[in-house]
């Protein structure tokens, strides 16, 4: 393909896909970057399916999973396809994927022969404890943006004049964890 015909065909393929996004509006619950956090809720159950007889399949089933959280949020922001509804979704995907590997932690424990009941009940109780810290933690979250006119606390955070943090937290949370 030469050079002209090349540029040609990536400006008629730009111009199709903004006539597209500009014609026909895509309902938010369609957005790729949504699309992609159901795939991984879909995908962290599937691991839970195959844990009881391919735990290495798990493994790379829930790799996936994560590689995908990773590009959504990308995804997201380059196709300007960021809605309340997609920090939802993918919170949501983060949360039921670590309960599904939880999960997969007490089944594992129980059907060893060696594990003691002890054990057993150890891993169970911790991963219920940390699970329900994770789905309030995010049940907090977003009903702290609701109470604080939609403002996500981050944003919240930089409304407010006064810093009260700690110098080493400030400097954590600097630039939303970039750079």
């Amino acid at each position: 393909m030469k050079a002209g015909t090349e540029k040609e065909f990536l400006s008629s393929h730009e111009s199709f896909l903004l006539y597209c996004t500009m014609s026909l509006p895509v309902p938010v619950a369609l957005y790729i970057p949504n699309l992609l956090g159901y795939t991984r809720i879909i995908l962290a159950f599937v691991g839970l399916f195959l844990s009881q007889s391919h735990l290495t399949t798990t493994v790379i089933v829930w790799m996936i999973a994560a590689a995908l959280d990773f590009l959504d949020g990308i995804l997201a922001r380059w196709l300007n396809q960021t809605s309340n509804y997609g920090i939802l979704i993918d919170v949501a995907a983060d949360n039921i994927l670590r309960t599904v590997a939880w999960i997969t932690c007490i089944i594992t424990s129980t059907s060893s022969t060696q594990s003691s009941s002890t054990v057993v009940m150890l891993v169970a109780f911790i991963s219920t404890i940390v699970t329900c810290l994770e789905w309030c933690t995010m049940l907090a979250t977003q009903l702290n943006s609701k109470i604080n006119d939609g403002l996500h606390w981050k944003e919240q955070c930089e409304v407010e004049e006064e810093q009260t943090d700690p110098t080493v937290v400030q400097a954590f949370f600097r630039n939303n964890f970039r750079k």
